[in-house]
């Protein structure tokens, strides 16, 4: 079931000129994985952002579909941010009305991430879909300079803040 809303979306997003593909289950891919290309055209890096339903026996949920938006941040970060930087990470998590900012360790990153839950039998509509990736890059606009700044030592938590004008 996964792989045919997959379809769907990809078709969406295809239709709204991103640049798609769908990368199938496998030995290294547990479940089929939608990827979106989300990078500005000045960008010099890579932006994606992916799509993964996760299988109801996987999630211990009968009526609920839970869907998955993933997408690590554009800059390395090899080293563990300071306790300035989470802070931050919570401020935006407390003041964000869905998704999260993180650091993942292993792979010396920051995240974002939200999950989408439905009802199983819900269908997929183009416009909410459209307007949850725009929504996405919106947040990843907005934070991932001030948190590549505050990792980096250039701003301060205060600034941070400031920037994020979340009051």
């Amino acid at each position: 079931m996964s792989i045919q809303k997959l379809t769907q979306l990809e078709k969406i997003y295809e239709e709204a000129q991103y640049s798609t593909h769908i990368l199938k289950q496998s030995d290294q891919i547990p479940f089929p994985v939608l990827v979106v290309n989300i990078s500005d055209v000045e960008s010099e890096a890579e932006q994606v952002i992916t799509f993964t339903f996760f299988p109801r026996e996987e999630t211990e949920f009968e009526a609920i579909e839970c869907l998955q938006l993933f997408t690590q941040l554009p800059f390395n970060a090899p080293s563990l941010p300071s306790v300035e930087v989470w802070r931050y990470l919570c401020y935006l998590n407390r003041k964000l009305p869905f998704a999260t900012f993180q650091y993942a360790e292993d792979a010396k990153k920051f995240e974002f991430r939200h999950i989408i839950t439905s009802s199983f039998n819900d269908k997929i509509q183009a416009d909410f879909f459209e307007e949850m990736l725009e929504l996405s890059q919106s947040l990843l606009d907005m934070f991932t300079p001030t948190i590549s700044e505050l990792y980096h030592q250039k701003i301060s938590f205060k600034e941070a803040v400031n920037q994020s004008a979340l009051e």
